[in-house]
């Protein structure tokens, strides 16, 4: 169960949302991280990924939110697993479709929870929607 809450709120924090969830005790966590991943005590909110990593870092600095974050040099890549910055494609001078800035699993997971299931998530122009599932045509 402890799992299942550190991973929703990493995915939260990972999308810059808030949290209520408090972990308790907040010890050994850096057991949690992935591969190519650090724990950190307040830089959770901070994530650098694929999207965003020519924007200058935005990273304030009176919110602390603990979580996983990419080591140095790594940043979140489309299918959510940190990859060096330099495998990233360049969303200016890519020509596949399939380059997306707006990737569906956390879209569909964020409007999910933020919904308690009664939305889920959709990338329209490389950003992400939330829409009632009774309204999906």
């Amino acid at each position: 169960m402890a799992l299942l809450h550190f991973a929703k709120y990493v995915l939260l924090s990972f999308l810059g949302l808030s949290t209520n969830l408090q972990l308790d005790p907040p010890t050994n966590l850096t057991a949690l991280c992935s591969t190519g991943e650090v724990y950190s005590e307040c830089q959770g909110h901070c994530g650098r990924n694929c999207c965003n990593i020519k924007e200058p870092p935005s990273c304030a600095t009176d919110i602390c939110v603990p979580a996983c974050v990419c080591a140095e040099g790594l940043v979140r890549g489309p299918d959510g697993a940190c990859v060096p910055e330099s495998t990233c494609a360049d969303p200016t001078t890519e020509t596949t479709s399939a380059w997306k800035c707006c990737f569906f699993i956390i879209c569909h997971n964020t409007c999910a929870v933020m919904s308690k299931g009664k939305d889920t998530g959709r990338c329209v122009n490389g950003e992400c929607e939330c829409i009632p599932k009774r309204k999906i045509p």
